[in-house]
């Protein structure tokens, strides 16, 4: 599934399903989400190379998973906390 192809209510659904560890929900999530993160680590860390690109995507999603870190809910459609490392 191309990142472009998901819309933002899909996004959130899947979200909420990676952090619940839906399997099917959280590959796609994964799929959708990996182009983006990846082009957001080139952009901002110009110049690390590319195995330090990955470990920012991967430490992102394993951040994504942490408990109490974010709490999504996706029938109100927000971030109930927003995550620390973004800050």
């Amino acid at each position: 599934m191309p990142a472009c192809a998901v819309s933002d209510t899909e996004l959130r659904l899947l979200l909420h399903g990676f952090q619940t560890r839906h399997p099917e929900q959280a590959e796609q999530f994964f799929t959708a989400v990996v182009p983006i993160l990846r082009r957001l680590a080139r952009r901002c860390a110009k110049n690390l190379s590319s195995d330090i690109h990955e470990e920012v995507v991967q430490e992102t999603f394993a951040r994504l998973l942490q408990p109490g870190l974010v709490r999504f809910d996706a029938t109100r459609g927000t971030a109930q906390s927003s995550p620390s490392f973004f800050m």
